[in-house]
């Protein structure tokens, strides 16, 4: 009696923990963490593009999974391209982080001034 009753609350607790558990997220990430951290710890021209990479997955694959690219990957893309002097694509990728998240509009604008080529610069 004493096993069975043990057994039944066994049962019930998995059963109403494992109601709990989130298996599907908001964002897909990729390989971001590794990647990052990798260009991070040896900020090399490999592991710069391997985080490149990392992120444009990301997009394509939140795309194709139906879930919202998440915060800040369109602005880290941006800065890069801002870096490799292509404004254009800096900016597209600004504009894409903004129409996602409005909330960003400071950050957007800032870095959108602070990358825009100065008087006298193209």
């Amino acid at each position: 009696m004493n096993l069975a009753r043990t057994s039944s609350v066994l049962v019930i607790a998995i059963i109403v923990l494992s109601g709990c558990v989130n298996t599907h997220s908001l964002y897909y990430f990729g390989n971001y963490s590794a990647a990052s951290y990798a260009y991070k710890r040896t900020p090399t021209a490999e592991t710069r593009a391997e985080l490149k990479q990392s992120l444009l997955t990301i997009i394509i694959e939140s795309e194709r999974r139906e879930k919202r690219v998440p915060p800040g990957i369109y602005i880290e893309l941006a800065i890069m391209e801002f870096e490799d002097d292509r404004p254009g694509r800096g900016n597209q990728y600004l504009a894409s982080e903004l129409a996602l998240y409005p909330e960003s509009a400071t950050l957007v604008n800032r870095l959108s001034a602070q990358m825009a080529p100065k008087d006298g610069e193209e």
